[in-house]
């Protein structure tokens, strides 16, 4: 159809808390003809009819899907399903990265380097066990990130002001996606069989992707030739008008869900332009 379609997902990953709900939840969408690319991030909290469950937050398709048989294909099928009715995009491609192998990956590959647009600090970062880190700080302008500090810039949350937020966090996990794709393609990685080695190892046990090795190949060479220019990236969030936050009823649970007179329709027109 002359387009890619990709759920993008990240996952705690064993040893974390709910380890396999999506953390992240990304669409992107890579235009064939021109190398456009575009990037949505889906809030977790965005209330969905997930098939077989009722009405749960979209951040749990990806882990009933697993949970039901410990098959990641389920899951991801699950998870693909679920986003497709949400987008009314169709999405025949998946893959999931877990906390651990993001943060070798990153460091893998160097670390990357990032515009931080803002100072923040969050004072109530999680750390391995029922606790929290000593404060994160991170300071406005260009940074140098090794693998844990690209997780915690990537998963903070609960920063003062505007950073404080899932909306803010989901621009800085695609600050980070674009940053390690740069650092990628100036480092010619395709031709160092070292370095893929490397990764390779890095991705057994923390990457899960039905795409064939010939196809990541493939999108790899592609994505070798697109610029950051050609990369868009955007969030459904409250900012866009179409989703509004809501307290259900009976659970009390915080939920996204379309605005008063919006409807799905409207998500998907989102998406769709």
């Amino acid at each position: 159809t002359g387009y890619v379609n990709v759920l993008l997902l990240g996952i705690g990953g064993e040893g974390h808390d709910g380890p396999y709900l999506t953390d992240t939840i990304m669409v992107a969408r890579l235009k064939l003809d021109s190398n456009e690319v575009s990037m949505v991030s889906i809030p977790r909290d965005y209330q969905v009819k997930l098939a077989g469950f009722g009405y749960r937050k979209i951040n749990a398709a990806f882990a009933e899907g697993f949970n039901k048989h410990k098959d990641w294909n389920e899951a991801g099928s699950l998870a693909r399903q679920t986003v497709s009715e949400v987008t009314g995009l169709s999405i025949p491609y998946f893959a999931v990265l877990d906390f651990s192998g993001f943060e070798k990956a990153i460091n893998e590959i160097g670390g990357v380097e990032v515009n931080v647009e803002r100072t923040f600090t969050d004072y109530q970062y999680p750390n391995s066990g029922t606790g929290y880190l000593p404060p994160q700080t991170f300071t406005a302008g260009e940074q140098h990130f090794n693998g844990a500090q690209a997780l915690i810039f990537s998963r903070s949350r609960h920063a003062a002001g505007p950073e404080g937020s899932d909306f803010a966090r989901s621009q800085r996990q695609q600050k980070i996606i674009q940053a390690a794709r740069s650092k990628v393609q100036k480092l010619n990685i395709l031709t160092d069989s070292g370095t893929i080695t490397k990764l390779l190892k890095t991705f057994a046990s923390h990457f899960h992707t039905n795409f064939s090795p010939g196809q990541l190949l493939r999108l790899a060479r592609i994505a070798q030739s697109v610029t950051s220019s050609q990369i868009s990236s955007s969030s459904l969030d409250p900012v866009t008008g179409i989703i509004c936050p809501y307290i259900e009823p009976e659970t009390k649970a915080y939920v996204l869900v379309p605005c008063p007179g919006k409807s799905a329709d409207d998500v998907k027109d989102y998406f769709s332009n």
